[in-house]
This record gives C-alpha cells, sequence and structure tokens, in this order.
C-alpha cells in the first residue's frame, strides 16, 4: 500500500478519501442482500447497496481493510427491519418475535467483532401498528417494551438508536396513518399521550361526522315539513274546487 499514490497520502486525506467512497446515501438494511421493494419513501433507498460498490478496496490489502472498515461502520446508517412485528395480532407472539430480533442483534454485533465499537447510527423499523387489532394504548405500551429489549443489546456501546414506526387505525385500506419518531431516551408517557391524541383525533371524526348526520336529519326533516304544506294547499285547493263543482 505505501508504494500506492493513497498509500503516500497523509492519514487524515486518506480518511476523506475513505469517507467519499464508503458513505452512502442509502440505509444499509442488517442481514439483506437483495433488494428491498417493501422498504420506500424518504427513509428508504430501493435496497442495501452492492457490496463491490462499497467495500471493494478492502480487499486490496491486509492494511487497507484495516483502516477502511471503522470507517465503514461509522459513517453510514443502518436499518433493522422488523416489520414483521406488526403484522403479529398476538401479543404473546410479538414478544417472542422480538425476544428473537434481539437475539440476532446480539450474533450480529459479536460477529462484527472489534469493529462493533465503531457503529454509530443504527434504526429500527417497526413498521404499521394496526389498532384495528391491538387498541392504541396497548400497542403504544407493547411497543414500548420492544424498544426497550432491542435497545438493551446496544448498551455500552456508542451507537445512536432511532426507533421509527407507525400506528395506523381504522378498518379500510385508505385508513390514516399517524407517524411516530421516537429516539432514545424512550418516553413511555409520551407514547401513550401520542396514543391518546390518536384515539381522540378519532373521535373527533365521529363526532365531525355525527354532526353531519344530524344536519341531514334536520334538512330531511324542514323539507318533509315544507312538502307537508305544500299537499295541503293542493289539498285544500283541490276541495275548493269541489265545492264550486
Amino acid at each position: 500500500m505505501d508504494a500506492s499514490p493513497l498509500g503516500r497520502l497523509p492519514p487524515e486525506l486518506r480518511h476523506i478519501v475513505f469517507n467519499l467512497v464508503l458513505l452512502t446515501p442509502k440505509l444499509i438494511d442488517v442481514g439483506m442482500t437483495t433488494p428491498i421493494y417493501g422498504l420506500s419513501g424518504p427513509f428508504f433507498g430501493s435496497g442495501m447497496p452492492p457490496a463491490q460498490d462499497v467495500l471493494a478496496l478492502t480487499a486490496t490489502c491486509k492494511q487497507m481493510r484495516s483502516e477502511i472498515i471503522p470507517v465503514f461502520y461509522s459513517a453510514n446508517e443502518f436499518v433493522i427491519n422488523v416489520s414483521a412485528l406488526a403484522e403479529e395480532t398476538c401479543e404473546n407472539a410479538i414478544m417472542e418475535m422480538v425476544k428473537s430480533q434481539a437475539l440476532l442483534l446480539r450474533g450480529w454485533l459479536q460477529s462484527l467483532g472489534q469493529n462493533a465499537s465503531c457503529l454509530r447510527k443504527v434504526i429500527i423499523h417497526a413498521g404499521a401498528w394496526e389498532t384495528v387489532f391491538l387498541d392504541a394504548l396497548a400497542s403504544s405500551a407493547l411497543t414500548a417494551w420492544a424498544v426497550d429489549l432491542l435497545n438493551t443489546v446496544f448498551d455500552g456501546t456508542m451507537v445512536k438508536t432511532t426507533f421509527r414506526s407507525s400506528v395506523r387505525y381504522g378498518d379500510r385500506d385508505d385508513c390514516h396513518i399517524m407517524p411516530v419518531l421516537l429516539c432514545p431516551p424512550y418516553n413511555l408517557q409520551q407514547q401513550q399521550a401520542m396514543a391518546k391524541a390518536i384515539e381522540a383525533r378519532r373521535q373527533r371524526e365521529w363526532d365531525i361526522q355525527d354532526d353531519y348526520n344530524k344536519t341531514d336529519v334536520r334538512r330531511s326533516i324542514v323539507q318533509l315539513d315544507a312538502d307537508k304544506g305544500e299537499l295541503l294547499q293542493l289539498f285544500e285547493a283541490l276541495r275548493a274546487l269541489r265545492t264550486m263543482v
């Protein structure tokens, strides 16, 4: 490496070069080797960037690899997709799945060895929770427990974890989605307040609909009264004609 133009650069300049080469705008999904077509939007790219594009330099020599790997883990954001949790409706099943995910995360960190200390940003994505099956407050408490358990995996590290989820209510495909962004330290009371606010908003929507329905009924009554008045006038006119005949 020392004989190469890159190797002759000062370490500070090499670090800048490594950042330019290794930093990817996409989140890197832990464990995914194929495009993630289900995850899209402002937080996700079309999938995990090709390994040859990101880590090709690590295959050049041992010294290069030892310098590049720490930059790769410290500069990029990694996402752990546990959205399957949101598809479960059984509380016990969700708890077992969260425990399994925690074990997988610990295994991943152990597989990184010393490089695990280089991690800085990890996003835990838990999909959209359906309050059709779990009411907002119950799913809020369950989500809090899941976040706390998954966050304990990173205790003692310098990793900043971010939890992203959604609370979905309604029984139609076009039901409203309320986005939730939670960053440690996790605040259960804040999440419970969010759940109550969602329920209050839904109740207000129901109340508005009730008001519309009541207005329609009142309009119908007024229309019936008007029709009744016209019928009475017609009846009186017919009586008058009958008398004249």
